[in-house]
């Protein structure tokens, strides 16, 4: 029996400290440079680089807005994330299945000029660490190139296993493609099924405030020299780009939390392989 549980132990440590090395990893980049990045106002943007932008969102009137994928929000940025309730044995748990952004190119408006950025659209369908943890955990997702962070990330839609989804869910699964209208055959456990899902979603639409750090590039790929705001497209970088509601100081706060998961991560899984070393098999 105390075999039994040691294993048990050694697992849910592995996994809890993978997901903390995940999320830790993900934001130290991001992290270092939101910090390290001056901000640069609009006016001055003369020429591609590495570049962060705070001001107001804006519609283009080129591109206009969107409505979001789950909540059907008027919007020009779109973070989404499906959590499911997987079983598998004894153990039980709230995972990541999905996650995504959308957007339409928009302008941030920091009241010294207007420059057009565009994150595109990104999903990301999970594997074995990203599919771990609570969404609810973070604030925001990663998918692809953008991570998106929020002052707050809440569940849009919640459905039951086995029931037909609602038809605000059935429109996003039929768009995104990533993920099944309905999940495997419900196995009950203690008040929850097996296949019972969360969806989260938080967008910015027009006059909210946002945060960007991105690559200013040209327009024009074969144009050199100064360049006018209007000449240039604020895109993902080969790094990581960042969109958020928050103020810097709240997003650095925010960041600032991939130390405790690299850290908790690495001992959590540093102590599960030692508990799974000393495991003898009944």
């Amino acid at each position: 029996m105390a075999g039994e549980v040691s294993l048990f132990v050694a697992v849910v440590l592995l996994f809890g400290g993978g997901y903390g090395l995940h999320f830790g990893l993900q934001r130290r980049g991001p992290y270092g440079l939101v910090t390290e990045t001056p901000t640069t106002e609009i006016r001055q943007l003369r020429e591609p680089g590495l570049v962060e932008l705070k001001g107001t969102a804006r519609e283009t009137d080129d591109h206009g807005t969107f409505e979001s994928p789950i909540g059907r929000r008027s919007c020009v940025f779109a973070a989404w994330s499906v959590e499911e309730y997987q079983s598998s044995g004894k153990h039980s748990s709230w995972n990541t299945v999905a996650s995504g952004v959308r957007s339409v190119p928009f302008a941030v408006d920091d009241d010294t000029g207007r420059v057009t950025v565009a994150p595109g659209d990104h999903v990301d369908a999970a594997g074995l660490l990203t599919g771990t943890g609570d969404a609810a955990a973070s604030d925001g997702v990663t998918a692809g190139p953008v991570l998106a962070e929020f002052d707050s990330f809440p569940r849009v839609v919640e459905t039951e296993a086995g029931e037909a989804p609602p038809p605000e869910v059935r429109r996003f699964v039929a768009g995104e493609g990533v993920v099944d209208e309905e999940p495997d055959a419900p196995l009950l456990d203690i008040g929850r099924s097996h296949g019972d899902r969360r969806y989260y979603e938080r967008t910015i639409g027009p006059d909210d405030r946002v945060y960007v750090l991105g690559e200013a590039t040209a327009r024009n790929p074969d144009a050199v020299g100064s360049f006018r705001t209007e000449d240039l497209v604020v895109r993902p970088p080969e790094s990581t780009m960042v969109v958020s509601n928050q103020r810097e100081q709240a997003l650095v706060r925010q960041l600032r939390l991939y130390k405790l998961g690299v850290v908790g991560g690495t001992v959590a899984v540093a102590a599960g392989l030692l508990l799974l070393g000393g495991y003898t098999p009944p």
